[in-house]
């Protein structure tokens, strides 16, 4: 049986009635999704072209390489800003069509682009049966995820991997305009879970959030109060910084997300169906 730790096993906990997880490299692998900007690029030049916008050379090149470099922006961005995905396309087609069109081929742009993320990511370990197993425990199940793709293409991209049916919230910094670790993006979350909780108001300490930030999916939630488990996967290279670990104090350390399972957390029985 797969085991967990606690960084503080022998402090009575409180009963968790919720669960929020990130989405990248703790519910799905994003390995794929390096790959997919330029066939995304593609499909917005072009979704452009046929709209009217002159063929560019190496234009599909070009898109990729400033929407990468827009994202990095936006994670650096000491204030937590995301990147405004309908304002990048109209700054693209700057200088390149009138402005009355510029906005229709946006629209354009962004809809191919998006629709060609959507197959991009992939099921981590049996991430849809944990997330069906703990929702049917009786836990109210919500993703908080820093994704520049707009709301409707996620949710497109969750159900084709099978996991939209078992999350009821959703917190995407797409649509809140800011990443994690912003405390506003938290207690969006927290504010969506408020009403779905059997009518019942939740304390932060009755939510656990997974994830495999030590930044966002532990610090962050842990200063609102909440309980949190760091996912640490042995099949998925860690892209934080070695010192984002040091003196990190999560509830729980999990290396599968099966591992849930069995986690000594404390489940509210009122919760159950």
């Amino acid at each position: 049986m797969p085991t967990t730790s606690s960084d503080n096993p022998s402090v009575p906990r409180t009963k968790i009635r919720a669960i929020l997880f990130d989405w990248g490299n703790t519910l799905a692998s994003v390995h794929r999704e390096g790959q997919a900007w330029e066939r995304c690029a593609r499909a917005a030049v072009d979704a452009a072209h046929g709209a009217g916008l002159p063929p560019a050379r190496e234009a599909a090149g070009r898109l990729r390489d400033d929407f990468l470099a827009a994202r990095a922006r936006a994670i650096a961005d000491p204030q937590g800003r995301e990147l405004d995905g309908h304002s990048f396309f109209t700054d693209w087609l700057a200088g390149t069509t009138t402005p009355e069109a510029a906005p229709h081929l946006a629209d354009r742009a962004s809809e191919a682009f998006w629709t060609a993320w959507t197959d991009c990511l992939d099921l981590l370990d049996d991430a849809d049966r944990v997330l069906a197993s703990l929702k049917d425990r009786g836990l109210v199940l919500g993703m908080v995820s820093n994704v520049v793709a707009p709301g409707s293409y996620c949710r497109q991209q969750l159900r084709r991997l099978g996991l939209l049916d078992h999350l009821s919230t959703f917190t995407f910094s797409s649509e809140v305009g800011l990443r994690k670790p912003r405390e506003e993006v938290y207690r969006h979350a927290l504010a969506q879970l408020a009403t779905l909780a059997g009518g019942r108001p939740l304390r932060p300490e009755e939510i656990l959030f997974v994830g495999d930030s030590p930044t966002c999916d532990v610090a962050g939630p842990a200063r609102l109060g909440m309980q949190t488990a760091l996912l640490v996967h042995p099949e998925v290279k860690s892209h934080w910084p070695a010192e984002d670990y040091e003196g990190l104090a999560p509830t729980h350390r999990i290396t599968r997300l099966n591992e849930l399972e069995h986690t000594p957390i404390t489940i509210d029985d009122s919760m159950a169906n």
